[in-house]
């Protein structure tokens, strides 16, 4: 099993970093999918982290995508404030 690690754009001071969550977890999607595109995944987030590993679930799951999820791990994050956008019916 492999293991990617994807660090956010802007750490290194050549890029700006991203200015949504959602912006951060399109682009991960894409970069997960050139290398494991059918999954399954797991995926896991810490702190802002979470956020957008959460997002990227809902962006997969909302595509109604190949790829699995395996799992979602969420470690030291807060809730986001707009339970809207975490609730669906």
């Amino acid at each position: 099993m492999a293991i990617y690690g994807l660090q956010p754009r802007g750490l290194e001071g050549e890029l700006v970093p991203q200015s949504t969550v959602l912006a951060a977890a399109e682009s991960y999607l894409r970069a997960i999918n050139e290398i494991y595109p059918k999954g399954p995944i797991h995926l896991v987030g810490h702190s802002f982290g979470g956020w957008v590993a959460f997002e990227m679930a809902k962006l997969l799951v909302d595509a109604e995508t190949k790829c699995v999820i395996a799992s979602l791990t969420i470690l030291d994050s807060e809730a986001p404030d707009d339970v809207d956008a975490v609730v669906r019916e």
